[in-house]
């Protein structure tokens, strides 16, 4: 057994000792059992700051509100997710938070938020943290995946198995209404950036976006097979350019590459921020993506987009682009860069095409 996988049993020993705990100390039901009712305050937790969960739950608030149209929707998320939640999203209230806040943190949310009827809180498997956090709610319904937990009334865990991650906060809505609910994505967008972008950019050819590295190490890309993808591009489209989507640490990284294909690939400083990220797909033609926040705004701006995806169907079927302009590759083992050559090339040919 290797030092990695060693280390990772002691933290998932560790996790379940603490669950355990805080089962026995916190989960006591202290609501009744789950109706329908008028709702007058919604707390959503965000403080995981996804930006592809953000973008896929984005609907939940233009449709509460359609419903509900008094309600007061707060979300406690971090900084860097608050400029989206407020200006696009339109929550009402932003509470800020860590990724990992101390148990009187934790508290004192529960004090701004206290006269929430709904808690939303959809995490599969609810930490100690959690559960503190949650049983400070004393007459507030909880909606959440994590069918074992007693505070969890609203269980949204089996009844949405396998389905679409959209699907579980459409489900959430109907508890309360028999409404149409439209479940199209609130993408951000920032005419500034976007002006800026163009004007750097200045393509006047079909224009690639692609997004060669995710958020684990498992979820990148290396720089043989994004080679691999540009010479199928090239032997087999004219008249195009690419642009990669990346961190600001993996451009030194990308550097290489771009040397390689100047003929091909536009080189610059194109910005940091997720909304940098967003504009540069606003402005492509078509998508290549092993990230699935990407894969979610190409989805919400319906950009033709190809998808890698590591070869989990429980995940792709939960975090899958929903979009009629998609096609997707599996990777052949647990690393996405494990790609198999003849079906990365019939997929991009049919993809373009």
């Amino acid at each position: 057994m290797g030092f990695k996988n060693i280390i990772h049993k002691i933290r998932l020993g560790r996790d379940l000792l603490r669950r355990r705990i805080g089962l026995w100390l916190f989960d006591k039901k202290t609501v009744p059992v789950f109706q329908k009712k008028e709702l007058k305050e919604i707390v959503v937790v965000r403080w995981d700051a996804k930006i592809g969960d953000s973008i896929v739950s984005s609907f939940f608030f233009r449709e509460i509100k359609k419903i509900f149209p008094n309600v007061e929707v707060s979300v406690i998320t971090t900084p860097e997710m608050q400029d989206m939640y407020k200006k696009d999203f339109l929550a009402d209230n932003v509470y800020l938070s860590k990724k990992r806040p101390s148990y009187s943190e934790l508290n004192e949310l529960a004090i701004k938020t206290k006269n929430a009827d709904l808690v939303i809180h959809l995490s599969k498997i609810l930490k100690m943290k959690d559960l503190f956090f949650l049983s400070r709610f004393k007459n507030a319904n909880i909606a959440g995946l994590d069918d074992s937990v007693n505070l969890v009334d609203l269980k949204l865990g089996k009844s949405t198995t396998g389905e679409h991650f959209s699907y579980k906060y459409k489900n959430l809505i109907n508890a309360y209404s028999d409404s149409h609910v439209s479940e199209e994505y609130i993408v951000p967008s920032r005419s500034d950036i976007h002006d800026r972008l163009s004007s750097q950019i200045k393509c006047d050819k079909k224009l690639i976006a692609i997004n060669p590295y995710g958020s684990s190490t498992v979820r990148r890309l290396s720089n043989d097979s994004v080679r691999k993808i540009l010479n199928i591009l090239r032997d087999n489209i004219s008249d195009f350019k690419v642009i990669f989507i990346c961190a600001p640490q993996d451009r030194a990284n990308l550097r290489t590459i771009i040397n390689e294909y100047p003929e091909l690939c536009l080189d610059g400083e194109f910005g940091d921020s997720i909304y940098h990220a967003i504009e540069l797909v606003r402005l492509a033609d078509y998508v290549i993506t092993v990230d699935t926040s990407i894969v979610h705004i190409a989805s919400g701006l319906n950009k033709p987009l190809l998808g890698l995806y590591n070869p989990s169907i429980l995940n792709y079927e939960e975090w899958s682009p929903k979009s009629s302009y998609t096609s997707v590759i599996f990777a052949k083992g647990d690393a996405i860069d494990n790609l198999d050559d003849l079906e990365l090339e019939t997929e991009l040919k049919s993809f373009i095409d």
